[in-house]
């Protein structure tokens, strides 16, 4: 029985995206605390992505290149990734594997959404003014023939470092 605690601490923890060190200094009350929240801010990204009656045909087509990121389970080295390009749709959130230059096996999780007129990256699974995107870049006339954004730090789950984000629309035609 304690060695299922135990497992499902440690699955907790990297869920979270919390080093080990950190998570050992934490009470359980604050453990507890980060897993309700962990539970609560996924449904609510759920609801977002069922709505998708809001949805229009014009969306984003995202590259994220360079810079770090921080990977499971340890969360403390900061590693090179490779390259990652995606679409989006109004109104949708997504998760997205991140993979390690080193090796295919090590990955992660880039949590983004597109809401309105704001695309979010890398959001947080505990921290409410987190739970979309630690970074929020507002739409911008530049993404019809798209722009690169430099030099970006997050603070989300994988804590992007010194990254290139390259935002264009999707259907700019759409777009007024």
């Amino acid at each position: 029985m304690m060695l299922v605690g135990l497992l499902i601490g440690c699955s907790a923890r990297q869920q979270l995206g919390i080093s080990e060190l950190e998570w050992a200094s934490y009470s359980k009350e604050r453990k507890d605390f980060l897993i309700r929240r962990y539970k609560a801010i996924a449904e609510e990204r759920l609801v977002v992505n069922v709505r998708q009656g809001e949805r229009d045909n014009a969306g984003l087509i995202v590259e994220i290149s360079d810079g770090k990121a921080l990977f499971p389970p340890d969360f403390v080295i900061w590693r090179n990734y490779r390259p990652l390009s995606f679409t989006m749709a109004v109104n949708q959130c997504r998760e997205l594997p991140i993979i390690s230059e080193a090796s295919s096996d090590m990955t992660t999780k880039l949590g983004v959404c597109l809401l309105g007129d704001m695309f979010y990256l890398d959001s947080s699974n505990y921290e409410d003014s987190k739970k979309f995107g630690s970074i929020v870049i507002h739409r911008s006339p530049l993404w019809k023939t798209g722009f690169n954004y430099d030099a970006i730090y997050s603070t989300g789950y994988v804590r992007l470092s010194d990254t290139t984000i390259k935002i264009k629309l999707n259907n700019p035609a759409c777009q007024n």
